[in-house]
């Protein structure tokens, strides 16, 4: 008897290893260790990498100028309040970009202003539902928003692969 009370209930049982597996782990054993990975070479950047985000920043400061200079409104029509609502929450988005890009914010600007975008794209959307502005001025809107949203995403991804 074992002075350990449940010695006696545990069992073990012997295995025969084959001579191959156990010169195997031998083997394995005195082989060296593994050398360390590199590290984590970032790729040279180029002159979109450079530059994309002083072009998304003056594409979107022209296209809110160019806001100034529409066609102006039809003035019977009632702007819906969730029209309102999208219009504001693009200035928002928008005005959130210019922040994190001035706090040199890469991925936090290029995600606000790709949120920004989108929205823009309803906005231009909704400018063509409700027409808001005679003629195709929301397919300008749509255009640009969608040209603007499409650098974001780019700038986005770069700085996600970096």
């Amino acid at each position: 008897m074992s002075w350990l009370p449940m010695a006696d209930w545990i069992r073990t049982e012997e295995r025969d290893q084959d001579d191959a597996e156990l010169r195997m782990l031998e083997e394995l054993w005195a082989a060296p260790a593994a050398t360390e990975r590199e590290p984590h070479v970032r790729r040279t950047s180029s002159w979109l990498d450079d530059r994309l985000g002083w072009i998304l920043a003056g594409g979107w400061l022209a296209f809110v100028v160019s806001l100034f200079v529409a066609p102006a409104p039809d003035p019977e029509l009632v702007v819906p309040l969730w029209a309102e609502a999208l219009v504001a929450a693009f200035f928002l988005t928008l005005g959130t970009a210019g922040i994190m890009a001035a706090l040199r914010a890469g991925r936090s600007a290029y995600a606000a202003a790709t949120v920004a975008g989108l929205v823009g794209l309803g906005v231009s959307a909704a400018c063509g539902a409700t027409e808001h502005h005679p003629g195709g001025w929301w397919i300008y809107e749509l255009a640009a928003t969608g040209a603007l949203t499409a650098f974001a995403v780019t700038g986005l991804v770069r700085r996600r692969s970096s």
